[in-house]
């Protein structure tokens, strides 16, 4: 995407703070008054409410990260044109849910469509333009951690296969990168494979 569109893509580094869990790619759990960056970030709330076109999340997982980051973003949009909830899609099948918790992806899955926003198949799902994708936590350790996700590297061949497809369609990309700082789901095994 970046190559062909000539446009970088926006990381966004999550739990650094060892004292906070960070699920959420826009908000810690709970937030440390000793560290800004575990308050809600705003500044990419504001961006991405800049796009007149949907906000898109994929990435892991589905039960977690995911679910705690598109309930922040729906909590914290203050863009009124048209309903903003309704701009929010999730991809179904660009996310997995960690292994044991399928219900709380489910009861996500539900929460979202009763707020308006959707969720879609990747294969059904053709963004407006303007729009942008929020994929988070794209790593293909997860089945190696302690919170452990089947299909995450699925996940990210569809991801990266939707993105090719619809790619012009995406104003912006914004990709969230957990440092597993210690209390979350840090495993050696997840290491052993990049050494």
């Amino acid at each position: 995407w970046t190559a062909v569109h000539q446009k970088p893509v926006g990381y966004v580094l999550k739990g650094h703070n060892i004292r906070t869990e960070m699920y959420s790619a826009v908000k810690a759990e709970v937030v440390d008054p000793t560290d800004a960056s575990t308050a809600l970030n705003v500044e990419l709330i504001d961006r991405i409410q800049l796009r007149d076109g949907a906000i898109v999340f994929a990435g892991e997982a589905s039960s977690h990260c995911v679910n705690y980051t598109v309930t922040d973003v729906l909590g914290a949009l203050h863009d009124t044109r048209n309903g903003a909830e309704k701009r929010v899609v999730v991809l179904q099948d660009c996310c997995s849910t960690v292994t044991g918790c399928e219900v709380d992806t489910a009861d996500f899955f539900a929460r979202v469509r009763n707020t308006g926003a959707r969720v879609l198949s990747s294969s059904d799902y053709v963004p407006p333009k303007d729009s942008c994708l929020f994929v988070i936590d794209p790593q293909h350790d997860f089945v190696y951690g302690s919170l452990r996700i089947d299909g995450a590297e699925a996940d990210m061949r569809r991801i990266a296969a939707w993105l090719g497809r619809h790619g012009e369609r995406c104003t912006d990309v914004f990709c969230s990168l957990d440092s597993h700082a210690r209390n979350h789901i840090a495993h050696p095994m997840a290491w052993s494979i990049v050494r």
